[in-house]
């Protein structure tokens, strides 16, 4: 992402076409940074002091550009940062932080639905699918030679709405004829039969990278986005559509190491028989899941210490869970001992509460003194190590919870959920 980076150009209002501002774009830390030299609002010290955002939470939809570097430019949620005047100068300094990039054509609006299909490579896929093109052919002291093919597609039908197709593609490349490279890369393509803007297609790219982060128990991020755009201008390009490269907010890089797959919870070899069942589950289940699934996310994430809101962030998803899945109105413990007996068919759940009674009771009154703030009564109450270990137990349960939720019957959960992975 940095290589394309800063942009120079010239850059306005959709509104204000004739009014272009030379100006910068450049990433500041983990967001996109538009530094202006001049007011896209007017030229005159008056129009700059009446259209300064005294109320930085105001949004400006898009702000459009020609770059330097010859292409379109489309920048999305816009929001006014430092503005400055010389009188001096006589130059106004206006910046804006910017929610999207997106490189290679100016929309009409951000929500413009021109796009059916959405290209994302993520961090942990290609491990998490497991398949390679390569192949050796011939090996023996007179040299050898290898054959690449690409492996098969999967693709997986999303309740007639989106397509998810699984997809490779390679690169060769050498710094001379004795050193030749061949990276293996592979992508999700998100299709749809209708026109929709980025901002939908967006939608199922974020519900898949959590479904990555819950397999692989790791914090996924997003390589790349390209949009493809069947423009009507200048011929048809039903065939080769035109790819624009969206860019998303910086992420931060720090604690990305991608983890060995051997210690994700679960492959796709592991579920392929039921990938279109436990997705479509995944999918189906969004809105009611997406707290629950919020807390498990944040959970698997790396970090650098213990915090006691990571505990507290597991209870209340195994409260919300109990409550919108099992449909039974209990008491806290009565809801913690209800999930605790219904998984203890899973193996690892066994193990973990075999002492049930003492373990409830822990996380209750943990649960009271840290977020009722009620006073320290007795040794059940966990700190520190102690709080750390009983939280382990808890995301396990709510990992089956999730699981079985989407689609994993018992033995299958039985067989992922192991205590090496977790």
């Amino acid at each position: 992402m940095a290589t394309i980076f800063p942009i120079k150009g010239y850059w306005f209002l959709p509104s204000n076409e004739n009014h272009k501002v030379a100006g910068i774009l450049d990433i500041d830390h983990d967001v996109f940074r538009l530094e202006l030299f001049g007011s896209l609002r007017g030229s005159s010290q008056e129009v700059f002091f009446d259209s300064i955002e005294w109320d930085k939470s105001t949004v400006i939809p898009l702000i459009l550009g020609h770059g330097s570097d010859g292409k379109d430019y489309s920048l999305m949620g816009c929001i006014s940062g430092a503005s400055s005047l010389n009188f001096n100068a006589d130059l106004p300094l206006t910046s804006y932080l910017i929610d999207h990039v997106l490189q290679g054509c100016q929309l009409d609006e951000r929500d413009e639905k021109i796009f059916k299909k959405l290209r994302i490579e993520y961090s942990h896929l290609q491990d998490w699918l497991g398949f390679t093109g390569f192949s050796p052919d011939n090996f023996d002291k007179s040299g050898f030679s290898f054959i690449y093919q690409y492996p098969d597609s999967i693709s997986v039908n999303i309740d007639n709405t989106f397509l998810l197709k699984f997809g490779y593609q390679y690169s060769y490349n050498g710094s001379s004829r004795y050193d030749r490279k061949i990276v293996q890369t592979c992508f999700l393509d998100i299709e749809t039969q209708t026109d929709l803007s980025y901002l939908d297609l967006c939608k199922p790219m974020r519900l898949f990278q959590d479904f990555l982060s819950l397999a692989t128990l790791s914090t996924v991020s997003v390589k790349s986005t390209t949009l493809f755009w069947e423009s009507d201008t200048g011929g048809s390009h039903d065939e080769f559509p035109i790819k624009l490269e969206l860019f998303l907010s910086p992420e931060s890089v720090e604690m990305t190491k991608e983890k060995p797959f051997s210690k994700f919870l679960f492959q796709h070899d592991d579920i392929k028989e039921v990938l279109q069942e436990i997705l479509s589950r995944w999918f189906l289940l969004n809105a009611e899941m997406l707290p629950i699934r919020r807390y498990l996310i944040e959970s698997v994430k790396r970090k650098k210490v213990f915090e006691i809101n990571n505990f507290l962030n597991i209870v209340q998803a195994l409260e919300g869970f109990h409550s919108r899945f099992r449909n039974e109105e209990r008491a806290f413990k009565a809801s913690i001992g209800n999930l605790i007996q219904e998984f203890k068919i899973i193996d690892l759940v066994k193990t973990e509460f075999e002492d049930e009674g003492s373990i409830i009771e822990s996380t209750k009154d943990s649960r009271h003194y840290y977020s009722h703030f009620y006073r320290l009564r007795n040794d059940s109450t966990k700190q520190g190590r102690e709080l750390f270990y009983l939280t382990k137990k808890l995301r396990i349960l709510l990992i089956c919870c999730v699981l079985k939720e989407v689609g994993f019957d018992d033995a299958l959960t039985n067989s992922v959920v192991k205590s090496d992975k977790l």
